[in-house]
């Protein structure tokens, strides 16, 4: 692909992206059954063979056709609408004694955490997966 996509392209990869994203959430949240586990492996890989089979995106050529993603008239662009108003709002907050700098710390410190925690199960489902291809 040389151009820039489509917008039903784009929608068909934000939809396909939320989707992969929600199925990968909901199985490291909860203790999927080794059954589960095996259908989603294999349905995966399915897709996978798939998509692995239809051309590989130019994506030099793609970020040079013109398109600058940063200017889609898709996506909100609430700050740079009005920047004064944006600046006013985190003054507000500010006022009414959030410590904006102690949040997002908090909330960098809670996601990296989250996200180890992930990983290190998507570890652990690994090297099980691996373990089991080996025997």
């Amino acid at each position: 692909m040389t151009a820039a996509a489509s917008p039903e392209e784009t929608t068909s990869r934000a939809e396909m992206a939320a989707a992969v994203q929600r199925l990968g959430h909901a199985l490291m949240g909860h203790r999927p059954t080794i059954d589960l586990a095996r259908k989603v492996a294999d349905a995966a890989n399915e897709l996978a063979d798939l998509a692995e089979l239809l051309p590989t995106r130019d994506r030099l050529s793609e970020l040079t056709a013109g398109h600058n993603p940063l200017e889609d008239p898709r996506l909100p662009q609430a700050v740079d609408v009005d920047p004064d108003e944006a600046g006013s709002t985190l003054s507000a907050i500010e006022g009414l004694g959030v410590d904006l700098n102690e949040v997002t710390s908090l909330l960098e410190a809670e996601g990296v955490t989250a996200f180890t925690k992930s990983f290190d199960e998507l570890l652990g489902v690994l090297d099980g997966r691996a373990a089991q291809l080996r025997s």
